[in-house]
Protein backbone atom coordinates (compact mmCIF):
# COMPACT_ATOMS: atom_id res chain seq x y z
CA UNK A 1 0.00 0.00 0.00
CA UNK A 2 1.39 3.53 -1.02
CA UNK A 3 1.44 5.56 2.49
CA UNK A 4 1.93 9.08 2.73
CA UNK A 5 5.90 8.98 3.39
CA UNK A 6 6.49 6.81 0.41
CA UNK A 7 4.16 9.16 -1.64
CA UNK A 8 6.12 12.20 -3.70
CA UNK A 9 5.12 15.44 -3.72
CA UNK A 10 2.21 16.37 -5.60
CA UNK A 11 1.42 12.50 -6.18
CA UNK A 12 -1.91 11.11 -4.60
CA UNK A 13 -2.32 7.79 -2.22
CA UNK A 14 -4.12 6.68 -5.46
CA UNK A 15 -4.43 3.11 -3.84
CA UNK A 16 -6.71 4.46 -1.11
CA UNK A 17 -8.49 6.76 -3.05
CA UNK A 18 -9.30 4.38 -5.39
CA UNK A 19 -10.96 1.12 -2.60
CA UNK A 20 -14.25 0.54 -3.70
CA UNK A 21 -14.28 2.44 -6.62
CA UNK A 22 -15.52 1.22 -9.68
CA UNK A 23 -12.96 1.84 -12.38
CA UNK A 24 -13.38 2.83 -16.23
CA UNK A 25 -11.13 4.16 -18.99
CA UNK A 26 -12.13 7.58 -18.19
CA UNK A 27 -11.49 7.46 -14.24
CA UNK A 28 -8.41 5.97 -14.68
CA UNK A 29 -7.18 8.45 -17.08
CA UNK A 30 -7.53 10.97 -14.35
CA UNK A 31 -5.96 9.04 -11.53
CA UNK A 32 -2.91 8.04 -14.36
CA UNK A 33 -1.48 12.15 -14.12
CA UNK A 34 -1.16 11.87 -10.25
CA UNK A 35 0.32 8.85 -9.75
CA UNK A 36 3.67 7.63 -9.10
CA UNK A 37 6.14 7.01 -11.27
CA UNK A 38 7.03 3.29 -11.84
CA UNK A 39 10.37 2.99 -11.20
CA UNK A 40 8.90 3.05 -7.31
CA UNK A 41 6.92 -0.18 -7.90
CA UNK A 42 8.39 -3.40 -6.29
CA UNK A 43 8.81 -6.59 -8.16
CA UNK A 44 9.57 -7.54 -11.38
CA UNK A 45 7.84 -8.52 -14.88
CA UNK A 46 8.52 -11.25 -16.90
CA UNK A 47 9.19 -9.84 -21.23
CA UNK A 48 6.27 -11.02 -22.39
CA UNK A 49 4.04 -8.45 -20.61
CA UNK A 50 6.55 -5.98 -22.60
CA UNK A 51 6.77 -7.76 -26.12
CA UNK A 52 7.39 -6.10 -29.24
CA UNK A 53 6.82 -2.56 -27.83
CA UNK A 54 9.21 -1.15 -29.79
CA UNK A 55 8.05 -2.35 -32.85
CA UNK A 56 4.20 -1.13 -31.79
CA UNK A 57 5.44 2.15 -31.02
CA UNK A 58 7.72 2.23 -34.63
CA UNK A 59 4.52 1.03 -36.30
CA UNK A 60 2.13 3.49 -34.97
CA UNK A 61 4.16 6.80 -34.38
CA UNK A 62 7.51 6.56 -36.25
CA UNK A 63 11.63 6.20 -35.58
CA UNK A 64 11.01 9.53 -33.68
CA UNK A 65 9.05 8.44 -31.42
CA UNK A 66 10.55 5.08 -30.78
CA UNK A 67 13.98 6.81 -29.61
CA UNK A 68 12.33 9.60 -27.59
CA UNK A 69 10.63 6.79 -25.43
CA UNK A 70 13.92 4.69 -25.23
CA UNK A 71 15.85 7.61 -24.02
CA UNK A 72 13.43 8.53 -21.51
CA UNK A 73 14.03 4.81 -19.53
CA UNK A 74 17.70 4.49 -20.87
CA UNK A 75 19.45 5.85 -17.63
CA UNK A 76 16.88 3.77 -15.77
CA UNK A 77 17.08 0.63 -17.96
CA UNK A 78 20.03 0.68 -20.10
CA UNK A 79 20.14 -1.07 -23.44
CA UNK A 80 15.95 -2.04 -23.22
CA UNK A 81 15.23 -4.50 -26.09
CA UNK A 82 12.55 -3.43 -28.37
CA UNK A 83 10.81 -7.13 -28.40
CA UNK A 84 12.36 -8.93 -24.87
CA UNK A 85 13.08 -12.53 -24.71
CA UNK A 86 9.51 -14.28 -22.96
CA UNK A 87 11.44 -15.14 -19.94
CA UNK A 88 13.75 -12.21 -19.36
CA UNK A 89 13.10 -10.57 -16.17
CA UNK A 90 12.42 -6.72 -15.79
CA UNK A 91 11.58 -4.04 -12.77
CA UNK A 92 7.69 -4.30 -13.13
CA UNK A 93 7.83 -0.52 -13.75
CA UNK A 94 8.57 -1.15 -16.90
CA UNK A 95 5.76 -1.58 -17.86
CA UNK A 96 3.69 1.10 -16.44
CA UNK A 97 6.47 3.47 -17.63
CA UNK A 98 6.39 2.42 -21.14
CA UNK A 99 2.72 2.94 -21.59
CA UNK A 100 2.59 6.22 -19.61
CA UNK A 101 5.25 6.96 -21.98
CA UNK A 102 3.30 6.04 -24.95
CA UNK A 103 0.48 7.92 -23.41
CA UNK A 104 2.26 10.96 -22.82
CA UNK A 105 4.30 11.76 -25.80
CA UNK A 106 2.45 9.85 -28.55
CA UNK A 107 -1.20 9.99 -27.58
CA UNK A 108 -1.32 13.52 -26.08
CA UNK A 109 -2.63 12.09 -22.82
CA UNK A 110 -5.36 9.60 -23.88
CA UNK A 111 -5.37 6.10 -23.39
CA UNK A 112 -8.38 5.69 -25.49
CA UNK A 113 -6.26 4.88 -28.80
CA UNK A 114 -4.31 2.33 -27.27
CA UNK A 115 -6.62 0.28 -26.84
CA UNK A 116 -7.20 -0.97 -30.85
CA UNK A 117 -3.27 -0.65 -30.98
CA UNK A 118 -2.48 -3.49 -28.62
CA UNK A 119 -5.36 -5.15 -30.24
CA UNK A 120 -4.28 -4.95 -33.62
CA UNK A 121 -0.76 -6.02 -32.59
CA UNK A 122 -2.10 -9.12 -30.93
CA UNK A 123 -4.17 -10.11 -34.25
CA UNK A 124 -1.15 -9.64 -36.13
CA UNK A 125 1.20 -12.01 -34.25
CA UNK A 126 -1.11 -14.60 -32.57
CA UNK A 127 -0.71 -17.15 -35.74
CA UNK A 128 -3.79 -18.65 -37.77
CA UNK A 129 -3.34 -21.93 -35.45
CA UNK A 130 -3.96 -19.79 -32.00
CA UNK A 131 -6.43 -17.72 -33.09
CA UNK A 132 -8.43 -20.87 -34.11
CA UNK A 133 -7.82 -22.55 -30.78
CA UNK A 134 -9.29 -20.07 -28.81
CA UNK A 135 -12.15 -19.67 -30.93
CA UNK A 136 -12.88 -23.43 -30.22
CA UNK A 137 -11.94 -23.32 -26.32
CA UNK A 138 -13.67 -19.97 -25.59
CA UNK A 139 -12.14 -17.54 -22.61
CA UNK A 140 -13.20 -20.23 -19.75
CA UNK A 141 -10.24 -22.30 -19.35
CA UNK A 142 -7.93 -19.56 -19.95
CA UNK A 143 -9.42 -17.32 -17.82
CA UNK A 144 -9.14 -20.11 -14.88
CA UNK A 145 -5.58 -20.58 -15.22
CA UNK A 146 -5.34 -17.00 -13.97
CA UNK A 147 -3.36 -18.03 -11.10
CA UNK A 148 -0.49 -20.30 -12.87
CA UNK A 149 -0.05 -17.10 -15.32
CA UNK A 150 0.42 -14.51 -12.93
CA UNK A 151 3.10 -16.53 -10.88
CA UNK A 152 4.98 -16.70 -14.93
CA UNK A 153 4.68 -13.86 -15.59
CA UNK A 154 5.28 -11.42 -12.01
CA UNK A 155 7.14 -12.26 -9.40
CA UNK A 156 4.94 -10.56 -6.43
CA UNK A 157 1.33 -10.75 -5.60
CA UNK A 158 -1.05 -13.36 -6.61
CA UNK A 159 -4.10 -13.67 -8.98
CA UNK A 160 -7.09 -16.00 -8.65
CA UNK A 161 -9.69 -16.93 -10.68
CA UNK A 162 -13.30 -18.21 -10.00
CA UNK A 163 -14.86 -19.15 -13.32
CA UNK A 164 -18.18 -20.54 -14.11
CA UNK A 165 -20.39 -20.97 -17.96
CA UNK A 166 -20.50 -17.46 -19.33
CA UNK A 167 -18.77 -15.70 -16.15
CA UNK A 168 -15.56 -15.13 -14.49
CA UNK A 169 -14.24 -13.08 -11.02
CA UNK A 170 -10.65 -12.24 -11.80
CA UNK A 171 -8.80 -10.83 -8.64
CA UNK A 172 -5.32 -9.77 -8.60
CA UNK A 173 -4.23 -9.30 -4.70
CA UNK A 174 -0.92 -8.63 -2.44
CA UNK A 175 1.23 -5.59 -4.17
CA UNK A 176 1.06 -1.59 -5.12
CA UNK A 177 1.40 -2.60 -8.63
CA UNK A 178 -2.53 -3.70 -8.69
CA UNK A 179 -3.41 -0.21 -7.16
CA UNK A 180 -1.66 1.57 -10.24
CA UNK A 181 -4.30 3.00 -12.72
CA UNK A 182 -2.05 2.23 -15.67
CA UNK A 183 -1.57 -1.04 -14.74
CA UNK A 184 -5.67 -1.68 -14.55
CA UNK A 185 -5.79 0.61 -18.10
CA UNK A 186 -3.87 -2.29 -19.11
CA UNK A 187 -6.12 -4.96 -17.79
CA UNK A 188 -9.29 -3.30 -19.19
CA UNK A 189 -7.95 -3.55 -22.57
CA UNK A 190 -6.41 -6.97 -22.42
CA UNK A 191 -9.33 -8.34 -20.94
CA UNK A 192 -11.65 -6.44 -23.65
CA UNK A 193 -9.60 -7.48 -26.37
CA UNK A 194 -9.22 -11.26 -25.29
CA UNK A 195 -12.74 -11.81 -25.46
CA UNK A 196 -12.97 -10.82 -28.53
CA UNK A 197 -9.94 -12.94 -30.15
CA UNK A 198 -12.10 -15.89 -28.43
CA UNK A 199 -14.93 -14.53 -30.72
CA UNK A 200 -17.58 -14.28 -27.78
CA UNK A 201 -19.80 -11.71 -27.38
CA UNK A 202 -19.04 -9.29 -24.38
CA UNK A 203 -22.25 -9.05 -21.84
CA UNK A 204 -21.25 -7.54 -19.05
CA UNK A 205 -17.77 -6.16 -17.38
CA UNK A 206 -16.85 -4.38 -13.98
CA UNK A 207 -13.76 -3.27 -12.74
CA UNK A 208 -13.14 -2.47 -9.28
CA UNK A 209 -10.94 -2.01 -6.05
CA UNK A 210 -11.92 -3.98 -2.97
CA UNK A 211 -8.55 -3.19 -1.47
CA UNK A 212 -5.84 -0.90 -1.56
CA UNK A 213 -3.54 -3.42 -2.82
CA UNK A 214 -6.03 -5.27 -5.08
CA UNK A 215 -7.74 -5.32 -8.76
CA UNK A 216 -11.21 -7.43 -9.45
CA UNK A 217 -12.51 -7.90 -12.42
CA UNK A 218 -15.96 -9.23 -13.28
CA UNK A 219 -16.54 -10.44 -16.83
CA UNK A 220 -19.76 -12.18 -18.49
CA UNK A 221 -20.31 -13.56 -22.26
CA UNK A 222 -22.11 -15.15 -24.74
Amino acid sequence: MFSSDTTEPGCVDFASASVGATLDVDTLALRRRTALRGRDLPGRCRGTVLARWGELCRRNFGDAALAKIRAGLEAWVPGLPECPTDDAWFPIGVQVELTDAVIDECLAGDPRPLEEMLRDDVRANIGRASALFLRSIGPGPVLARARQLHAHLYDVGQASAVVRDGTAVLVSAGTPLFAHPTWQLLQLFAHRGFLALTGRELRYFHASVPASDSFRVEIAWA
